[in-house]
């Protein structure tokens, strides 16, 4: 799919993913949920001069903060604590005192918190600087009212880090171990430093509590492991240059979906889904087919080295890519364009899975005679409004300008009588032999003729005996 591919050589950023804590791939935008995670460390610190009182959910983020954000509704105080002045929000002024143990203070001012805004504070753990911004994520029913912020290491902050020009530092290698940037901590494993950091502020003085929290966090949804947010160099498709996202919400509107809903579920995914993130650190697969300036970083745009490639792929498969050495594939003392060096190097991430099925349409279709391009008809689970029609949609819209097909129908799964997934682990599976065996061909054939494929179906022995008797 060159067409679209050259788009998306424009789109190399430095952008936050989701990875697993454990290993060094990406992790797809929907391979994820949600979980109460065991109990986590937190800590309200104090951060001086202007004295701060900020909380932290995750201590190993100590060292890659970067500022400390405040929330745009609140009003905040000045809390005299002793011979400190302590900042909070106005409504955790209380809250906090009564968690942390501290009776006697006294409210030395009142102000906005667009007054904040821009002021410095310095990181007790790393001397940095830390600039206090703003953003509406920030609430009052919880914590001090400010929140640290580490933009390379989590959404939120990511968003707030672009919004404010901070840096994106993400001081972690592909391994989870931490770089030379960490100081002290660098060759540790995240979140091994937990108890460091913790015991390194109580021993500043910059650790006013620590207690232990449970709220929901990512989850890998394979290895059920937490996930960690890094910010990473990653291909991407972007979901508004060429104006791909509109495009493809126009397209969605000239097919005939199969039941009705359909239409809504797959244009709310496209009109909110964030931009496509190409690449995945992996060693096997599709790859990205880049070639770039070792000096430089300049990508190499030249239809005799696209030919080159195919002609290699036709001949021995993807592989070629892996096989052969950069200059395989170049011409002949091949200069950069833009600095007139002569280093190159290949890319090595691969396309995410979703891009090669997503482009069957073209694999098949447009390479059979039999057949004919667009399709009459896609049909899959209803789970694929994510998957497979998504990305059938967007790589045909910005390659063709419109779907590759002319209507899609979905249907429901099969459950157990409780409108349970079945698994092998819960044995609530329902054998399509076994139940052959007991009730007959017959009795299978008319449950499922008597269900409504466009939801799930549900399946027991109580449902099977009522057909059964019935029949």
């Amino acid at each position: 799919e060159e067409g679209i591919l050259d788009e998306a050589t424009e789109q190399k950023w430095n952008k936050l993913l989701k990875f697993r804590s454990e290993i060094t791939r990406a992790l797809e935008t929907a391979r994820r949920e949600k979980k109460i995670g065991h109990p986590l460390e937190a800590e309200v610190f104090i951060s001086v001069p202007d004295t701060w009182n900020t909380f932290l959910e995750n201590q190993w983020q100590t060292l890659q903060e970067i500022s400390i954000v405040s929330s745009l509704v609140s009003f905040y105080q000045a809390i005299r604590v002793g011979g400190d002045i302590w900042i909070l929000a106005k409504e955790r002024v209380r809250p906090v005192m009564e968690e942390v143990g501290v009776d006697s203070y006294s409210v030395v001012a009142e102000f906005e918190a667009s007054i904040l805004e821009r002021r410095t504070c310095v990181n007790p753990l790393t001397g940095g600087s830390s600039l206090v911004v703003l953003a509406d994520y920030v609430t009052t029913d919880a914590g001090t009212g400010c929140v640290h912020t580490a933009p390379g290491h989590g959404v939120d902050d990511y968003q707030t880090g672009l919004r404010y020009d901070l840096e994106i530092l993400s001081p972690i290698d592909d391994e989870g171990f931490y770089t030379a940037e960490a100081g002290p901590y660098a060759g540790q494993k995240v979140p091994d430093v937990n108890d460091a950091i913790c015991s390194k502020l109580d021993e500043l003085g910059a650790l006013v509590k620590k207690i232990a929290i449970q709220h929901s966090y990512p989850h890998c949804w394979r290895c059920k492991e937490p996930v960690m947010y890094r910010a990473t160099p990653q291909w991407f498709i972007s979901m508004e240059k060429n104006e791909l996202r509109q495009k493809a919400l126009g397209a969605i509107d000239r097919v005939a979906w199969v039941p009705s809903w359909g239409r809504q579920r797959i244009y709310e995914m496209v009109a909110n889904r964030p931009d496509w993130c190409l690449s995945r650190q992996r060693s096997w697969g599709v790859p990205i087919t880049v070639i770039s300036c070792s000096d430089c970083g300049a990508i190499v745009k030249d239809d005799a080295l696209n030919e080159r490639i195919d002609h290699f792929f036709r001949k021995e498969g993807a592989d070629a890519w892996f096989t052969h050495d950069v200059e395989t594939f170049l011409a002949k003392d091949y200069i950069c364009s833009e600095c007139g060096a002569k280093s190159f190097r290949k890319e090595n991430d691969i396309l995410d899975v979703w891009f090669d099925s997503g482009t069957s349409h073209a694999a098949v279709l447009e390479q059979r005679k039999e057949l004919g391009w667009p399709a009459d008809l896609y049909l899959e689970g209803s789970d694929q409004h994510r998957g497979w029609f998504n990305s059938s949609l967007l790589t045909s819209v910005g390659t063709r300008g419109t779907a590759p097909f002319r209507s899609v129908l979905t249907h429901g799964y099969v459950v157990d009588g409780k409108g349970m997934k079945m698994s092998k682990s819960v044995g609530n599976v329902v054998a399509p032999q076994e139940v052959i065996n007991k009730y007959g061909a017959e009795i299978l054939r008319l449950w499922v003729a008597s269900e409504d494929y466009r939801g799930d179906v549900k399946v027991s022995e109580e449902i099977l005996k009522q057909v059964s008797d019935s029949y």
